[in-house]
């Protein structure tokens, strides 16, 4: 132990006898001191429990008597300061007394119980509880999830078990909303009152949910990864013009990213944002069942022209069932083939089980094989080369490089064009594109009609650039964001400049 540490564990009672001594760091040391010392004398006790020690009757009482008197000194938080002075001079005492005598195993037992005190008010130093500053939130954060990791049973595996199904989610909202733009099923079928802009609309609002939500996660761990992940990603923003900056600080909460910006990005990422998310769903699947299901649907059970069809039991089809004449006759018509419909439930709902229970085991044994890597903790002195954005916004990290024009002394800002301009204008076409689509309604629910065959080709080339982009970003990008192939080796680089 260092002087500078042992010299404030001699004077940690003039420390709680101090006016300026908060209540926090008053009760922090009598928590560590009160263990220490019951733990020392738990040991004496212990060591002169011996049948051959003439002394160790009249030892034990008094360890007994002691010990009842720091318990009684300990037990009461509304004690004044002197408790520390009274146990810790208790505690040097009673060392000089069990030394006077000959024997070794008690002393060693002292000095073992005195030693586990110093480790306690070290620890309580260097994590803030007792040096006059609170442990920071961005510490404890990086402690935890290493706990999780390497402490907790099964931890690592509940990590890697969260952050796949975070990928995996973000990949299925991509994919359902490609499958959704290639089917045309933002279009009005033949049915009433249908709103598959609208919905379509709310689906493009939840993908951008599921990338902010995913993104504020990836900050939590507090390693070096996240750390510049969310450096790159917000830089990304602040490139904004005139209000770049505020719109990064309004990200952050801050001009850094510190423990504000965890704090913030925290309640984002578990309150807000799924909150945001599962009202947005509720009405999203509703909006799905009132237009009438798939679009899919529309085109495959339509009829050339209504039909009657079978009165459903369980409907009312009179206000209060009030009708003329004793036996009211009630007739109902149908545009929908009668074999292309199936009930919610059981049907529906047993799918959906099936599905989520083949998510979950899926997702669990992937867990097994794929662990979720810790780096160590965040350090904003040490970049690494390359620091990279997070997988699903690499495509922006990479646009942002190869947008950036230098003519002489002018150079056209990369991170504005290529990470504020191009993402929103692609955000903005896709949004509106449902009102911007002129093929007929007979062209919803169909893959790859003739009639959309333009726009489809135009989105699939896009949506192969964003994957191209994101490769190379992966893959390719080296230090100082060089491309290097696969089996290439990285040139050493130093750690800190």
């Amino acid at each position: 132990m260092s002087a500078k540490i042992q010299a404030k564990f001699y004077n940690l009672a003039a420390l709680a006898l101090s006016p300026n001594v908060t209540e926090r760091q008053y009760n922090e040391c009598r928590r560590y001191f009160y263990a220490g010392v019951l733990f020392a004398l738990n040991e004496l006790a212990r060591v002169t429990e011996l049948p051959d020690d003439p002394e160790g009757d009249k030892a034990v009482k008094d360890i007994q008597e002691l010990r009842a008197e720091v318990r009684r000194l300990g037990g009461n938080p509304e004690e004044d300061g002197s408790f520390l002075g009274k146990t810790h001079q208790r505690f040097l005492d009673l060392k000089a007394a069990v030394t006077g005598r000959d024997d070794q195993a008690i002393i060693n037992e002292v000095e073992r119980g005195e030693d586990y005190l110093k480790e306690k008010f070290e620890t309580a130093l260097q994590s803030g509880d007792l040096s006059g500053e609170s442990r920071s939130v961005v510490e404890r954060a990086y402690q935890s999830v290493k706990d999780i990791e390497f402490v907790i049973t099964f931890g690592s595996w509940i990590r890697a078990v969260h952050r796949i199904a975070a990928h995996l989610m973000v990949i299925a909202v991509a994919l359902h909303l490609v499958r959704v733009f290639l089917t045309g099923a933002y279009k009005n079928g033949a049915a009433l009152n249908q709103q598959r802009e609208i919905n379509w609309v709310i689906g493009v609002v939840m993908f951008l949910t599921t990338l902010f939500l995913s993104f504020t996660g990836y900050l939590l761990p507090w390693d070096q990864l996240a750390f510049w992940a969310v450096t790159v990603g917000t830089n990304i923003a602040a490139s904004i013009p005139m209000v770049g900056a505020e719109v990064r600080e309004l990200l952050i909460g801050g001009r850094t990213i510190d423990q504000a910006t965890l704090i913030r990005f925290y309640v984002l990422h578990v309150v807000i944002l799924p909150g945001l998310l599962g009202v947005l769903f509720a009405y999203h699947m509703w909006r799905v069942r009132k237009d009438g299901g798939l679009a899919r649907a529309d085109a495959e059970s339509a009829l050339d022209a209504a039909q009657p069809a079978a009165v459903v039991p369980t409907k009312t089809y009179t206000l209060l069932g009030v009708a003329r004449g004793t036996a009211p006759t009630v007739t109902a018509k149908s545009i929908e083939a009668p074999n292309t419909t199936v009930n919610a439930v059981p049907d529906l709902v047993r799918r959906a089980m099936i599905a989520t229970l083949g998510t979950i085991a899926a997702v669990s044994i992937m867990a097994v094989f794929i662990a979720s890597p810790l780096e160590e903790p965040a350090n904003a002195l040490v970049t690494p080369n390359p620091a990279k954005a997070p997988w699903y916004f690499l495509w922006l990290q990479e646009i942002v490089t190869d947008t950036t024009i230098r003519i002489g002394s002018f150079t056209l800002n990369g991170a504005f064009v290529g990470g504020v301009i191009l993402p929103g204008l692609l955000v903005g076409l896709m949004t509106f594109w449902p009102w911007l689509d002129r093929s007929p309604r007979a062209a919803s629910g169909v893959w790859l009609p003739a009639s959309r065959r333009r726009q489809n080709l135009v989105f699939l080339l896009i949506v192969l650039a964003v994957l191209a982009l994101t490769f190379i970003g992966m893959v390719l990008r080296g230090p100082y964001w060089q491309m290097y192939w696969p089996w290439e080796t990285w040139p050493d680089i130093p750690g800190r400049i």
